[in-house]
């Protein structure tokens, strides 16, 4: 079961970069990745 804090958490900080007046294509990427990270773990657990 994917940990819905984390996943809240990182999109909260996806939200805070985007508020900023300009936000880098390296620091949307690493949140994304971040996601797709938590995603894959959470699925991973559940196949076990």
């Amino acid at each position: 079961m994917i940990d819905i804090s984390q996943l809240t958490s990182l999109v909260s900080a996806f939200r805070v970069e985007t508020e900023k007046e300009s936000i880098s294509p390296e620091t949307v990427g690493k949140l994304l990745q971040d996601i797709l990270d938590l995603l894959a773990t959470a699925s991973s657990d559940t196949e076990r």
